[in-house]
């Protein structure tokens, strides 16, 4: 029962859902095993249990999984102030449910010209040094697309 910034109801069905390695074993049961076998902690953490349950979701969402997500090892390079510190908001319960990209997308790569090529310029640096430097760069910016079609779950 979404609905957009207007009040309109969202008509999408999303068709993966995309998460990081701790989650890797759920995504994959919900997308290929129709009667998995679910385990959970009772009270305190005492006592696990175990059953089969019915799953009505199966062959209906691909599992994608990235080694960016809930990565608390990766960490910044880009910034100096941030350089060194781990990315925020690394989850190992984060997961997405993202519709498919031939509708519409989520988010827009643009690169500067619509080339996605690098740059590559060569340049003399400095007359006392022999040889000739070489700088290769590429232009691109991510920006939001159409938000609703894909929804965030930190799992708490």
């Amino acid at each position: 029962n979404m609905v957009d910034r207007n009040g309109q109801s969202i008509y999408v069905v999303p068709d993966m859902i995309l998460t990081g390695q701790p989650l890797r074993k759920t995504a994959t049961q919900i997308y290929s095993e129709s009667n998995p076998i679910i385990s959970y902690l009772i009270g305190s953490g005492e006592e696990i249990r175990m059953h089969e349950v019915k799953n009505d979701f199966v062959g209906r969402y691909r599992p994608v999984i990235s080694g960016y997500l809930s990565n608390t090892n990766l960490r910044q390079n880009v910034y100096k102030e941030l350089k060194g510190k781990p990315f925020p908001n690394q989850s190992s319960t984060l997961w997405f449910m993202a519709c498919s990209k031939a509708s519409r997308a989520p988010f827009y790569l643009a690169c500067v010209g619509g080339s996605p090529t690098p740059h590559i310029e060569t340049f003399d640096d400095d007359p006392l040094t022999l040889g000739t430097g070489i700088k290769i760069y590429s232009d691109f910016n991510f920006n939001a697309g159409d938000t609703s079609l894909m929804i965030a779950c930190t799992g708490n």
